[in-house]
């Protein structure tokens, strides 16, 4: 998930598929607002199923990453070695960790959600719209024929760059979904 927001959804509907893997990478200051706390009234392992932002939310299998940036990050200051090095050896399942092995994945959907724009007034990182040629040229790399890219919703913006961050995206249009799944059901 690219989008600068967390995708508690997606985390929540995945937590309990051991076949599926979820990665967030978003922006830690504005995440933070949609925090769901843990039930402090739960007891012993009885914890909540609702995912949060924060990096030490993993799942209960250990299948989610959640990947916070500081205000600011960049596509060399941060965000890069994010992706790299964090998120595709997840992906891959070179991580180690209580989900970490495994194979390469049969396909890797992206949510691609654009707010993590420099323009965008809903995020506090720094991309501009040829950082998002460069996510896509490391998922072509790292997973072939094996991704596709979800466009996500409408965001406000401090100057119009809306058609202009879609122009990245277009040597792999042939990827792209449109429009919104609006329920998925895993099996």
């Amino acid at each position: 998930d690219i989008d600068a927001h967390h995708g508690n959804g997606i985390a929540d509907m995945i937590q309990f598929n051991p076949r599926l893997k979820y990665c967030s990478i978003h922006d830690k200051t504005r995440s933070s607002a949609f925090v769901v706390a843990e039930d402090e009234s739960s007891e012993g392992d009885n914890i909540s199923e609702i995912r949060t932002s924060r990096e030490n939310d993993v799942g209960p299998l250990g299948n989610i990453l959640n990947i916070e940036l500081n205000k600011g990050t960049t596509w060399e200051k941060g965000y890069k070695d994010a992706l790299v090095n964090k998120a595709v050896p997840f992906l891959k399942g070179e991580s180690g960790g209580k989900n970490g092995g495994g194979r390469m994945p049969d396909i890797i959907l992206v949510a691609a959600g654009f707010d993590a724009l420099k323009a965008d007034v809903t995020s506090s990182i720094d991309l501009i719209p040829s950082d998002f040629s460069l996510i896509g040229d490391v998922l072509q790399k790292e997973f072939g024929n094996r991704i596709a890219f979800g466009l996500e919703g409408k965001f406000i913006y401090k100057e119009d760059v809306f058609p202009e961050r879609f122009v990245y995206f277009h040597k792999y249009e042939h990827i792209i979904v449109k429009g919104h799944i609006s329920t998925c059901k895993f099996q």
